[in-house]
């Protein structure tokens, strides 16, 4: 349930701010390591979430996309996400 939450907070809570997003994100000491499909956040498991969630709500709206967490591996600490495409729903 939790996760379901993590993954429509990161869809549809956070502001779109494009172009934020680099190599490495300002003091949070977060890096990021990806293309336009979805990459990988080292080291932002097991700390506060939220900067890891805005990253990449900022990094795939560079893309034109919406990011989804797809994997958050508490041992290694890596939090592995996709940039998908959203489709309008077809109006009945």
């Amino acid at each position: 349930m939790t996760k379901i939450v993590c993954v429509m907070f990161v869809a549809f809570g956070l502001p779109v701010v494009a172009g934020c997003a680099s190599s490495r994100i300002g003091d949070s000491g977060l890096s990021i390591t990806g293309d336009e499909n979805g990459g990988q956040i080292p080291g932002s498991v097991g700390k506060s979430q939220k900067p890891a969630f805005e990253i990449v709500t900022a990094y795939c709206a560079k893309f034109g996309k919406k990011g989804f967490i797809t994997k958050m591996d508490f041992e290694s600490g890596t939090m592995t996400f996709e940039c998908r495409q959203q489709r309008a729903k077809p109006v009945a």
